[in-house]
């Protein structure tokens, strides 16, 4: 959030702060809920179970779709949602070296609900963007999902050490897969935008 904030003060875009609750959404849908939900997966599971189930979001988009925007589910899309289900399913069994048991359940959900977060951020948009510069919408988003990770953060104690290890991977995974990751993301954000509310396919 710090880094994109930084960015768009060097690059002078406006926060459009009037549309506080737009982003607010976007950041309890995009951020904080998904970032808690993979935290605690990455407690329950192998990493690589977290980043297979985030495949799912285009199913839950499916879904999301034609129940809040009244999309029609094709006999092609119905094929191809069933198709991803079964695919989700077979790659979310567990291996010899992972217990099937209530844990691993917990971990798959908490991705599940993770991915269904993300889906509904698209959704929302959708419906919502009109007006909202997306490079402001994805730095708001990230500013407010961290203050409502906060408290939880605080409540959970905050540590009265912390190793060089453990710093290096907090700064690494802040600026690097979130604030790098979204300066990449914003190039291609205006096109991102015109597809969520146009439908028009991405060009190559």
């Amino acid at each position: 959030a710090v880094a994109l904030l930084i960015y768009l003060q060097i690059r002078r875009i406006p926060l459009n702060l009037e549309h506080w609750r737009h982003y607010a959404v976007a950041g309890f849908l995009n951020c904080a809920l998904p970032f808690s939900m993979f935290a605690l997966a990455g407690k329950l599971l192998p990493a690589g179970y977290s980043a297979v189930l985030n495949a799912a979001v285009p199913l839950w988009t499916t879904l999301f779709a034609a129940w809040f925007l009244g999309d029609k589910i094709t006999p092609m899309r119905m094929a191809a949602l069933a198709l991803g289900v079964l695919g989700v399913a077979l790659v979310a069994q567990p291996t010899a070296d992972v217990n099937a048991g209530w844990m691993f359940i917990g971990g798959v959900a908490a991705c599940l609900v993770a991915t269904a977060c993300y889906a509904l951020t698209g959704i929302y948009l959708k419906k919502y963007s009109k007006g909202l510069r997306p490079q402001a919408t994805a730095t708001m988003s990230q500013t407010f999902g961290a203050l409502l990770i906060l408290p939880l953060a605080l409540m959970s104690g905050v540590p009265t050490s912390i190793s060089a290890q453990a710093a290096v991977s907090g700064l690494l995974l802040g600026l690097l897969c979130s604030g790098v990751a979204f300066f990449l993301y914003l190039r291609r954000l205006d096109e991102i935008a015109v597809v969520l509310t146009s439908g028009v396919p991405f060009r190559s």
